[in-house]
């Protein structure tokens, strides 16, 4: 007897082991169906955050392919470092900073002295600051 044919006649002689068979394999596709659905609305949360996060650019361990399960802290100054010399790779005349906030944009959030100096620091691009003036003296 070929297995083939021993497996068709275990399987067939006893119908409560062939429904056990058949209940496993259906239970066995309706876990992989349920994990792909948690993962395709994990990728969809992802894809949400990088669509409404306020960043230029994102940044991420070496040899991560998507954002799930990843992560990344860095420093302002750095990715402001970071966000300067992707400008001046992609070809800009200049790199425009926000250095107090102003009422006029209020999306833009003043990044202050400091990080202004880093940023400038950073890039051989002119780095023009614009918006209000503070509060107090800078100097």
């Amino acid at each position: 007897m070929t297995r083939v044919a021993i497996a068709r006649k275990s399987l067939f002689s006893d119908r409560r082991r062939a429904a056990l068979g058949v209940g496993g394999v259906v239970l066995a596709l309706l876990i992989v169906l349920a994990l792909d659905g948690i993962f395709a609305g994990a990728m969809r949360q992802v894809t949400r955050y990088i669509d409404t996060a306020e960043a230029d650019v994102f940044v991420s361990q070496q040899g991560v392919r998507n954002m799930h399960m990843s992560s990344s802290s860095m420093p302002l100054t750095a990715a402001d470092a970071v966000a300067a010399l992707a400008a001046e790779v992609f070809g800009a005349d200049y790199f425009g900073v926000t250095v107090w906030s102003t009422t006029t944009k209020p999306a833009a959030r003043g990044v202050g002295l400091e990080r202004l100096r880093t940023i400038v620091r950073a890039t051989a691009l002119p780095v023009v600051g614009i918006g209000g003036t503070p509060r107090t003296p800078a100097m």
